[in-house]
């Protein structure tokens, strides 16, 4: 119980490194656990303190709310949604009027998927471009239940419906890691006629 009241106290302090939270059970000269137990209590304590949603009418519900284009350039909001109750599925897209805007700079889409960045194990996509210096710059994020070709067809056709609020949006060039889900959501929603471009995330 003193090691997990010590873990919980240094987590609401936002320290949630296991090496940092580790060397500071040493300094206290209590053992700390393995690595592995650590996660796990971590895990657990941060899925207990975040608010759940239940359900995907609430997830529909909470997306519907934050769906009006804010008059602020740099408000975020949800983009668009895609939620199938019969398959429980689900997509939305979060992203600011600016962003979007910078849409018409580039003719060049990167995307890619990480499950580094949620507690519950949900993909997330990432979606910009980059620039001659190799800078990225994002267009959106998005959540999905999984890394489909249908997920990536959702998501791109709502990048394309934000995107189209400013200026009609169709990349030429798709920037990816070989996943054919992501080329072949590109080619449903953008058209066959593109140039690919192969590269490894590290996110």
């Amino acid at each position: 119980m003193e090691i997990k009241e010590e873990i919980e106290g240094l987590l609401n302090l936002g320290i949630d490194k296991p090496s940092i939270i580790i060397n500071h059970l040493r300094k206290k000269h209590i053992e700390p656990p393995s690595r592995k137990q650590l996660y796990n209590y971590l895990h657990t304590l941060r899925v207990s303190k975040t608010p759940a949603i239940l359900s995907l009418g609430q997830l529909a519900s909470v997306c519907d709310e934050k769906g009006a284009v804010p008059g602020e350039a740099d408000t975020a909001f949800v983009v668009g949604r895609n939620i199938d109750f019969d398959s429980k599925t689900f997509r939305f897209l979060l992203s600011t009027p600016r962003l979007l805007h910078l849409s018409k700079l580039s003719k060049s889409l990167q995307a890619d998927a990480t499950y580094k960045l949620l507690w519950h194990d949900f993909p997330v996509i990432m979606i910009g471009t980059s620039d001659k210096d190799r800078h990225f710059h994002p267009y959106g994020i998005a959540v999905c239940s999984g890394e489909t070709s249908e997920d990536f067809a959702s998501v791109f056709q709502l990048l394309k419906t934000g995107c189209d609020l400013y200026e009609e949006y169709k990349p030429e060039i798709l920037i990816g890691d070989c996943a054919e889900s992501i080329t072949n959501g590109f080619t449903h929603v953008f058209g066959e006629d593109i140039t690919e471009e192969f590269t490894v995330f590290f996110m």
